[in-house]
């Protein structure tokens, strides 16, 4: 299957899926189509108070999963609503998102399309991840901001590098035997 990005109105993201998919139920229901808007958990503190809030990992983009993309771009140019912008393209055809791209966001987000907090131990200059999304993502972390509760990793994302937080919990104490992985900063 290939992935294609959906250029959208930003802040409309999840409407525009919910869209789509009830268009490419109409028109094929047995589509093998697949509809993404990966989210990200992060916590914020307001005014004295830490809340989780669910935000948009890459706003104003809706992934497309598909090898139809001729056929569903002709169902969405007809039936296009309002916040759809147009697909992303390079010269004359649809822009892929890279196998090795797409393998690392679905790889971090679980099955509700969401990036999880992440459970790390700090001590000195040594991060130890004993889980969550980044466990097996140790070359990814570039920083970590252990006031705020986050961590800052670099991936790639239609051929360029972006940086994004992701939320981490620091642990006070932990056991040795769980720690899946470990960096250091230096």
């Amino acid at each position: 299957m290939n992935w294609y990005a959906l250029f959208v109105k930003t802040g409309t993201e999840e409407i525009v899926r919910e869209g789509i998919t009830s268009l490419l139920n109409f028109f094929i229901p047995d589509n093998t189509c697949e509809i993404l808007v990966p989210k990200r958990e992060i916590i914020e503190y307001k005014k004295g108070e830490k809340s989780c809030v669910v935000k948009t990992l890459f706003p104003s983009y809706v992934l497309v999963g598909t090898n139809q993309i001729l056929k569903i771009y002709e169902i969405i140019r007809a039936n296009r609503g309002e916040n759809i912008m147009r697909f992303l393209r390079t010269d004359d055809c649809f822009q892929r998102i890279s196998q090795e791209e797409i393998s690392l966001i679905i790889s971090l987000i679980n099955d509700r399309g969401l990036i999880g907090i992440s459970d790390v131990f700090v001590e000195n200059n040594r991060v130890m991840i004993i889980d969550g999304p980044l466990v097996n993502f140790k070359g990814f972390v570039k920083k970590i901001n252990r006031r705020k509760g986050r961590a800052k990793i670099g991936i790639n994302f239609l051929n360029r590098k972006c940086y994004i937080d992701i939320s981490i919990r620091c642990l006070v104490t932990y056991d040795s035997k769980v720690i899946k992985n470990e960096l250091l900063f230096r």
